[in-house]
């Protein structure tokens, strides 16, 4: 039988698992896992946040500080005040100083929102204004794949000035 090297944390040896970050053999009862799911919304994934199996001491240093951020930024995104493209006199006054984002390919309607409010969350804006949504379909079968594309103006909104009409 060959010898497997020990595991980093519990000394098991039979560590059969390396650690994305720092290559350092564990065994399964230590192996920390995170799936691509965890960061689906950022634009880009820092290679750290890349690898799907982590030792504790790098999940603990790399990966919970990204996703406890990434998990607040959802929770503000959650937030977000949504102006659409047709709702042009409760937006007008609104100031923007971004360029506007755009998001594509994405499954429905509520997931394009949802990567509008993010992206302008992670900016640290509360608005998005101005939002354009349109889907396409696509496929040369009879089975045909809607996908959803957006635009918006990430804003900030002081939402004690805003009055609402009813």
């Amino acid at each position: 039988m060959k010898n497997l090297p020990a595991c980093t944390t519990c000394k098991n040896l039979k560590a059969t698992l390396h650690c994305g970050i720092c290559q350092e053999s564990v065994c399964k009862s230590c192996v920390q896992f995170s799936d691509h799911e965890s960061f689906a919304f950022m634009k880009e994934v820092p290679k750290d946040l890349e690898h799907g199996i982590y030792c504790i001491p790098c999940y603990n240093e790399k990966v919970v500080p990204e996703l406890e951020s990434y998990n607040q930024t959802m929770e503000e995104a959650r937030n977000v005040i949504v102006y659409m493209k047709n709702q042009g006199k409760e937006s007008r006054l609104i100031r923007s100083s971004q360029e506007p984002v755009r998001v594509e390919d994405c499954a429905d309607r509520e997931e394009t929102l949802m990567r509008l409010a993010f992206y302008a969350a992670k900016a640290n804006f509360n608005a998005i204004i101005g939002v354009d949504i349109s889907s396409q379909k696509s496929g040369k079968t009879s089975y045909k794949v809607i996908k959803w594309s957006g635009t918006g103006i990430p804003a900030q909104v002081n939402s004690s000035q805003l009055k609402r009409r009813y």
